[in-house]
This record gives C-alpha cells, structure tokens and sequence, in this order.
C-alpha cells in the first residue's frame, strides 16, 4: 500500500473508532433514564401487547414486527404515563435514532419532555413517518417555542428509508378479484405465470433450507458487489427469523415452479383492532415477467379469505417501484416525512452535559 494512502486510512479508522465508542456511550446513558425500556426478546411479546390496543392509518406503526425489524440495531421504548415513544437506531446510518410517533392516550408533552430527557445521538436525531407538513406545524412550533433556542425542527425528504413516495395501502377484495379495464394488463400476467403451473405453499411449509438458497441467488441476481450481495442475504436472513417469533405473527407464502422458489412475500397481522396486513417482503425471480403480479394477486386472495380487509404495501424509494404499486389501485394513501431534530445541547439524566466531539466522528447519511 502506498504511503500516500496510510494517514488517510488511519483517519478514517480513528472516525469510526470514535463513533463505536460514542455509540456504546450513548447506549449507556440511555440505558439510565426513566421511562426508558429496552425491546428485545425477552420482553417482545409485552412490547406486542402494548401496541394491540392501538390503531392507525399508517398500520406499519401498529406493528410490533416492523418495529422488531426497523430496529433490529437497537429498538427502546420511552413511556409517561399511559404514553410511550418508540425509538430505535437507523438500521442504514449507524449513529442516528429515529423517533417514531407517540402511541397510546394521547399526551402533548410526551415528545416534548423525551426531547429534553434524552441524550444528543452521535450522528443526530430524526423523527420518522410523520404525517403530511401538518405535524412540524401544529406539534413542533409550539413544541421549539417552549425549548426556546436550542431545538431547530427541520423537515427533509427521506432518501434512505421508504417513504420518499407515499404509503399504499391496497385492499384485498379488489386485488384478489383483479376485475375491470386497469387490471386488464395484471391479468394478463397472472395468465403467463399460470401456465407455468406455480405451487403455493404457505411460508411454514416450506423448507428453511430452499428459502436460503432462493435468499442467497436473489441477492446475487440484484447487487453488484460481493459486499452488496453480503448485506442483502443478510438482511432478509434477519426477516425471515421474524417468523421465528410467534409474538410477532409474521405470516407468508411461497411460490415454487418446477420444485423451486421462485417468489416470497411476507407480512404480519399483528394489530386485531388494525384490519390490515402489513408487507414486509416481496421478493421474485424476475426472469419470470409478471410473477410480482401474481404473488400480489394470491396474496390478496390469502388475506381476503382471512377477513383481513387491507394490505400495507409500504412506501418507495424510487419512481418505478411506486408505479408499480399504484398498478394495483390502492385504497389509500398516505403522505410521510421525516424530520431532523438539531439541538445545541443535551442532557444525560444526571444534568451533566453529554459531550461530543463530531469533528471525530464520521456519520454517514
């Protein structure tokens, strides 16, 4: 390696050493504070419990699942009275918190003392799946007149999670039946995959084994690199132990042509006063034309048999992958933002201050 090189290496070694430690800080004083519960699997089912009662457009937000998954690096629960806050680390940015919506009775000073109690992040702090521009404006202003100067709200588009487009929440009985002009296209495709004559088993039917292999070639199908090819199997190995945990309710199906898996979708249901799936994965071999169709169709048949009215097909980061989802007429639509939350000071639960020296800390966004 050329001389050249080293000090910049050695630099950047430093910055990410730096950021573990004041990762592992952070996780500390956190761990002080009232109010403040760590999820994880020894308490996964009482999490589960406190979201049952609760209720909402955005069905992801109901999920303990998604919540599991989101913050597979991480996930808290902060909880004032009869309210609580989930928040867990960005699963694609290490050092950042994301702040999801207040759950329960509704309290109007719950975010507002969090974001006072809670120690400033390495890497910042963001409030997630915010609804509409409403919310900075109703909830936030008031909410940065009471801190005064050292709070700054700032909403931004959402480049690295999936709501940059908008939810889509489908519904069942119309998807399934896949009647009239704008289906006439999906129809078609269901069509081609037919003749192919797939097999539909239910995802616990299914060896674990033929699942990985099927994860593995997707994965080497959709990235680029070694390293892209690592992170994707991993990352859906991390789904697919989901359904390990019957707390979670995690559900599925798998299409096989020929002996094989060639498609997988999976979702959960885990909310009984939120008639609404929610998907976590859809994955097809795509040198099948129209097979992600076809799996959103008996998708669609499955939950509809089930009573289970809607489908939570989640937002999108690109253009095309939403075209694809407003194909299949969704019920509704729901507009989300993401909000940065910049403080000029933080406190641990001590009062002393919570330092961080960020010109030796790389945060990457």
């Amino acid at each position: 390696m050329s001389n050249r090189l080293e000090p910049a290496f050695s630099n950047h070694a430093s910055a990410q050493d730096a950021l573990l430690e004041d990762i592992s800080a952070w996780k500390i004083a956190v761990s002080r504070l009232p109010g403040v519960t760590r999820i994880g699997k020894e308490n996964q089912r009482l999490f589960s419990e406190l979201l049952s009662s609760e209720n909402d457009a955005d069905s992801y937000l109901t999920s303990s699942a998604y919540y599991a998954f989101t913050g597979r690096n991480g996930l808290w629960v902060y909880q004032e009275g009869a309210s609580f806050i989930p928040f867990c680390w960005h699963p694609n940015v290490p050092g950042e918190i994301l702040v999801f919506p207040a759950r329960g009775s509704y309290s109007a000073s719950i975010l507002h003392n969090f974001l006072q109690t809670i120690p400033e992040p390495p890497c910042g702090l963001r409030l997630a799946r915010v609804k509409g521009g409403s919310f900075v404006m109703e909830e936030t202003s008031p909410m940065a007149t009471k801190l005064g100067q050292s709070v700054v709200f700032a909403p931004v588009i959402e480049h690295v999670l999936d709501w940059k487009y908008p939810v889509r929440v489908l519904s069942t009985d119309l998807v399934s039946k896949m009647e009239g002009p704008n289906f006439r296209h999906v129809r078609n495709h269901i069509r081609q995959i037919l003749l192919k004559n797939p097999e539909i088993r239910n995802l616990r039917d299914v060896p674990s084994t033929l699942l990985d292999r099927f994860i593995v070639e997707w994965a080497g199908n959709a990235a680029t690199t070694v390293y892209e090819i690592s992170d994707l199997v991993n990352l859906y190995r991390t789904i697919m132990s989901l359904s390990d945990d019957p707390a979670l309710n995690v559900e599925g199906l798998v299409v096989l042509i020929n002996g094989r898996v060639e498609a997988l979708n999976m979702w959960d249901v885990s909310n009984p006063n939120n008639p609404t799936a929610n998907r976590f994965v859809n994955l097809c071999n795509t040198a099948y034309s129209g097979l992600a169709d076809f799996v959103m169709n008996r998708t669609a048949k499955c939950l509809f048999a089930q009573g289970i009215k809607y489908l939570n097909i989640g937002g999108a980061e690109t253009e095309s992958l939403d075209r694809f989802k407003r194909k299949f007429m969704p019920a509704y639509s729901i507009g989300l933002h993401s909000v940065e939350v910049e403080f000029q000071s933080f406190n641990d639960m001590n009062g002393a201050a919570y330092n961080l020296d960020r010109s030796a800390v790389e945060c990457s966004n």
